[in-house]
């Protein structure tokens, strides 16, 4: 609290600033999701989702090129070092 004799700390001064930034950040978000919320025209969570899955393109699964079933830490390593070997020969 600043006074006649002593102004306001930094710190004081600082967590003001962070206090009013998180609500402004926690504020503007709630808007704009109000907002898209409102715009799709939704009732409940699964319309939401149904409808947002429905516009955004399919993310591709791709198939994993190298092993992922080890039965020990020693088995992964010397698999980690193969594969190492083999990409400085390459």
């Amino acid at each position: 609290m600043q006074t006649k004799e002593l102004p306001e700390s930094g710190s004081s001064l600082a967590m003001k600033a962070l206090g009013w930034g998180t609500l402004y950040a926690v504020s503007g978000f709630s808007v704009f999701c109000f907002g898209v919320w409102k715009m799709m025209g939704v009732k409940n969570l699964e319309e939401f989702r149904l409808k947002v899955g429905n516009i955004l393109p399919e993310i591709p699964k791709s198939e994993n090129p190298g092993r992922s079933d080890f039965k020990s830490v020693r088995e992964l390593m010397h698999y980690v070092i193969e594969e190492s070997e083999k990409g400085k020969k390459s």
